[in-house]
């Protein structure tokens, strides 16, 4: 493919990916990456799998800002928003917390029905004692839910 098509970064990024998931072949993929991202820099996606090849080679600091950097390209990226979200909320402090809180928010604004989201907003909420604003939670996911039959 990237013969065919040596200006086309998803072709490098899939050639990323493929030794991303093979066995041992892992520092091949950063190269294949890098060339996709030369490519295209603002590609969230190919961002997104380079973030995770810094993952798996334990630098998340190196990951965590290919992810922050990606919002400026594609503020509504779910897929980012979610990873930043997860990285915020294992620190402990209050600035992380909030940027946790502000992620998840922009998720739901983008995906109201993900339910995965809104428990992980509730539970943010319930953790600083923020009760009224969990329950209002509680009850939009109630609102998703269709009404099950009581049998």
């Amino acid at each position: 493919m990237t013969v065919l098509a040596p200006q086309e970064p998803l072709g490098f990024a899939n050639l990323g990916l493929t030794y991303l998931k093979s066995e041992g072949q892992l520092h091949k993929s950063e190269k294949w990456l890098e060339k996709a991202l030369d490519l295209n820099q603002k590609h969230p996606e190919i961002r997104m799998l380079l973030a995770l090849y810094y993952e798996l080679n334990n630098q998340d600091s190196l990951a965590f800002n290919i992810l922050k950097k990606t919002i400026k390209y594609s503020p509504n990226h779910v897929k980012t928003l979610y990873k930043l979200t997860e990285y915020y909320l294992k620190e402990n402090d209050l600035n992380s917390k909030k940027n946790a809180q502000l992620y998840l928010k922009n998720i739901i604004k983008i995906i109201p029905a993900n339910i995965v989201v809104q428990l992980d907003l509730i539970e943010i909420l319930l953790n600083e004692n923020k009760i009224s604003d969990a329950l209002k939670g509680l009850n939009k996911i109630s609102q998703i839910f269709p009404k099950l039959p009581e049998n």
